[in-house]
């Protein structure tokens, strides 16, 4: 078994990866063409929250049945632990509902959807309950009247508003980014406890402050625990539209912490993988077993199937060269299937729509890693 790996993107699929592979000593590259599809998530993972018809699941083993066909029900069981170990280890800690059933935290819209693992920053809840939500002049990203009226179809309760003027150095420019970086300086959070403090007056202390998610993006939870302190309430964020500070906050974290350990993280785009490795637009070629990573929710990536054929996501078309030296591919596979490995949300033709959404980043990789375990004690 050879000890050298590359993993083709750095997505959540493509992180994680590394980071198993990294834990059971193996010598990890990752490159990557693009972000990664990190922008576009919040940080929550569902674990099969709807069936067929698209009703609730309460508990994860309620559809066993179709859970199976990627994985045994306990190794989904194990894999949400190890996906909270993961992040725990590199600074993000999870909610997780005691009793195994999924939490409730709201959409971008404000519908309330059953998640099995949500960030801390972000609110959850076992059951629905009052909110109170603040938001201020200058974040686009959210109607408060149309998330607040959602929240409170979906849940049946009250959603409190309050709107506030923007800080003195707000500017029209300002994206999500600016606002939290904003909120990570001193100043900032010293303008945000006072803005909420007032904020709260006449309001109902029991209920969760909600704010958009634009708290800081390495304080975040400091901020958080701060304000919830001097509040007397829970303070949490409720997701935005991308870019989704969520998930750049745990990209962010989680290649710092792979490149502390040792892992290589290079930019460039992969034109051949074969047995020895791959070769990339550039010239450069990195030798190691490959791992596809490469999902393609931005729309510049690559699709790859359980059965290994790939389609570039942007136009549909498939990217296996024909042999036709006028008929170049995005991408060009050399040797057999050992060749390359295959992970990410949108292989094997998984609906995130029906099949509990970025649930299949953990399933293709733990599918992957456990058949790459049986492959190593085999050998022995």
């Amino acid at each position: 078994m050879r000890r050298e790996w590359v993993v083709v993107g750095k997505g959540p699929s493509g992180l994680l990866s590394a980071s198993l592979l990294l834990s059971a000593g193996y010598d990890v590259t990752i490159v990557a063409h693009g972000q990664g599809s990190f922008p576009l998530w919040s940080g929550t993972l569902d674990f099969y929250s709807v069936d067929q018809q698209l009703r609730p699941v309460a508990h994860p083993g309620d559809h066993r049945d179709l859970l199976s066909r990627y994985l045994s029900y306990d190794q989904w069981l194990s894999g949400w632990d190890t996906w909270r170990q993961i992040l725990a280890s590199i600074g993000v800690e999870t909610q997780v509902d005691a009793m195994g059933a999924n939490l409730l935290s709201p959409t971008v819209t404000g519908v309330l959807y059953p998640r099995y693992v949500v960030p801390g920053w972000q609110y959850a809840c076992p059951v629905p309950e009052p909110v109170t939500v603040v938001s201020w002049h200058g974040i686009v990203d959210l109607d408060l009247e149309s998330w607040a009226a959602r929240y409170q179809l979906s849940s049946g309760l009250e959603a409190e508003i309050r709107y506030r003027p923007a800080p003195p150095s707000w500017s029209p420019r300002w994206t999500a980014l600016h606002w939290a970086g904003f909120f990570d300086t001193e100043v900032g959070m010293a303008w945000l406890e006072h803005d909420l403090d007032e904020a709260a007056v006449g309001t109902n202390a029991q209920y969760p402050l909600l704010l958009p998610q634009v708290i800081g993006i390495r304080g975040t939870e400091k901020i958080l625990n701060r304000l919830s302190l001097a509040l007397g309430r829970t303070v949490k964020e409720i997701p935005l539209v991308a870019p989704a500070l969520g998930g750049i906050r745990i990209q962010e974290r989680w290649q710092r912490f792979l490149v502390r350990q040792g892992v290589r993280l290079l930019t460039g785009e992969v034109i051949l993988v074969n047995n020895d490795g791959v070769k990339l637009a550039d010239g450069r070629m990195l030798a190691g077993r490959t791992v596809l990573a490469t999902g393609g929710v931005l729309g510049g990536g690559l699709r790859v199937n359980w059965d290994h054929t790939v389609v570039n996501t942007a136009t549909g078309e498939a990217v296996l060269w024909s042999g036709n030296p006028e008929d170049l591919p995005v991408l060009s596979i050399g040797g057999d299937s050992s060749s390359y490995d295959v992970v990410g949300r949108s292989s094997g033709n998984w609906n995130g729509d029906v099949h509990g959404g970025a649930g299949q980043t953990l399933a293709s990789v733990l599918k992957w890693w456990y058949s790459l375990q049986q492959e190593v004690s085999l050998a022995k």
